[in-house]
């Protein structure tokens, strides 16, 4: 690893300790990976600690933009359903029933944009710098 990274053993030591406030450089950890696959290894290590801590980091923020998309998708499903609902009920000699069920999707719509009213202030970013705010909030 020293000859590696070309770093001093005691610094490769250090490394593994749970008080080490560094680690190797990206390149250093894909220098690395390269060495430990080429001598048999079946994954790369620091890869896979670094593709981990990204899935730890941004897992809630990823669950709350899919939880967006489908808040989104519902309202747009259901303005399509209001919209042909007051196509029929717009309609010369439209039946009682064409009119309830227009107002029954519009309260549909409703509910569907209300929920998309809840959500969308949990992704406003209040203060500066990269990790200030909320990204999305907790599901």
């Amino acid at each position: 690893m020293r000859k590696i990274v070309k770093r001093s053993t005691r610094t490769i030591r250090y490394w593994s300790q749970p008080n080490c406030k560094t680690t190797p450089m990206l390149h250093q950890a894909a220098a690395l990976d390269a060495a430990y696959l080429a001598a048999g290894g079946e994954y790369a290590p620091y890869a896979q600690a670094l593709a981990f801590a990204v899935d730890v980091e941004y897992s809630s923020e990823i669950a709350c933009y899919r939880a967006l998309a489908a808040d989104t998708a519902k309202f747009v499903r259901e303005a399509g359903e209001l919209s042909a609902a007051l196509i029929e009920a717009g309609q010369p000699g439209a039946s009682p029933h064409a009119h309830s069920r227009a107002l029954v999707e519009a309260q549909d719509v409703e509910t569907a944009l209300g929920a998309l009213m809840r959500r969308l202030p949990k992704f406003f970013r209040f203060g500066a710098g990269s990790h200030s705010g909320n990204t999305g909030g907790t599901q």
